[in-house]
């Protein structure tokens, strides 16, 4: 490291902790990468690739970006499947007292990153694997975690490829059986970020701490989740991983859900492809807000069973198409 400039020292010493990530790292108003980021980067956004003296080294790989248009370029990089970490200068640089202090503040990647140009809506994704396996997910900037469990691994791959999920946490050690699981025909075309965590995430009594110091309650029978244990191990990590991710208490996440498939008509990817069911979704959607249209589809794609749930449905239905006026009036407020 003596035959760097002290900002590449400290570089260094940044990027060793975010290997599996792009790193912006913030200079004045611009965020540069450097070295494998710089290449990779120039190359999917079509920046210049430059050079910058490094010291005694000499020179090294550089390309960068003006601060205020990150967004337009994460969302790229994001898109074609690359995690990014956002380092910024925390202190003022006028009252620095040598290089100025720097720490990445936050990470995006595939399943967390809430893409404001796009409607659709985007999952992060926990797998356990044991005797049974224990699924969660959750839509990016959510508040809600959806979790169950299943012997069946047909019917996980086809839960996976029901919803839109974008990446899927899972133990490090499973990482055979993972590639066998997303070597399926349905689940290759989605192209999901595979993120493997250390194993000791997926612990039983770990997870169940985890879950239980973030919600804050002595137990999780009000969830519906109580006996759950393989539900319960794929829970923690992704809590971990959220947190890893935005830097900070995931405050804003407040309930578990039970995703429970039986309250719905099972469409087998097949039926989806072969009804083309995604293209009825586009012709019925005249939703107004990003949230209408993720709800339109998920409804579509979810089926109801219970009679009672789909007269409910019908009833509200009915009273928009009856009633112009609050028709109207909930279209400006949307």
């Amino acid at each position: 490291m003596e035959n760097y400039t002290p900002m590449l020292v400290q570089y260094h010493s940044i990027k060793k902790k975010y290997p599996d990530c792009l790193l912006f790292f913030r200079l004045g108003d611009f965020y540069e990468m450097f070295y494998e980021d710089a290449k990779i980067a120039s190359k999917i956004l079509d920046l210049v690739l430059t050079s910058k003296n490094a010291g005694k080294s000499g020179k090294i790989p550089m390309c960068g970006i003006p601060y205020h248009s990150a967004d337009f370029y994460i969302s790229k990089l994001i898109k074609n499947g690359y995690k990014v970490a956002i380092c910024e200068q925390v202190e003022d640089p006028k009252k620095a007292k040598g290089i100025v202090k720097r720490e990445v503040v936050r990470v995006l990647t595939t399943g967390t990153y809430i893409d404001e140009t796009n409607p659709e809506a985007r999952y992060l994704f926990s797998l356990s694997i044991d005797e049974k396996f224990g699924y969660s997910f959750i839509e990016s900037g959510g508040s809600v975690i959806f979790t169950n469990e299943n012997e069946n691994e047909t019917r996980i791959i086809e839960t996976i490829f029901k919803l839109p999920v974008y990446e899927v946490i899972y133990p490090e050690s499973k990482k055979e059986k993972i590639k066998e699981i997303f070597s399926h025909p349905i689940l290759k075309i989605k192209n999901i970020t595979l993120t493997p965590l250390d194993d000791w995430h997926f612990n039983y009594e770990i997870s169940r701490k985890t879950i239980l110091d973030t919600l804050k309650v002595a137990n999780l029978s009000g969830f519906g989740i109580e006996d759950l244990i393989y539900a319960q191990k794929s829970i923690g990590p992704l809590i971990d991983y959220l947190k890893e991710i935005n830097r900070s208490d995931l405050l804003h996440i407040d309930r578990i859900s039970f995703y429970n498939d039986s309250e719905y008509v099972y469409i087998s990817p097949a039926a989806i492809n072969g009804l083309e069911i995604e293209k009825l979704i586009n012709i019925l959607d005249k939703t107004k807000t990003p949230m209408g249209k993720r709800l339109l589809r998920y409804w579509v794609l979810h089926p109801l069973v219970d009679l009672n749930e789909i007269k409910k449905r019908h009833q509200i239905v009915e009273k928009f198409v009856k009633d112009k006026s609050l028709r109207e009036n909930i279209e400006k407020i949307l």
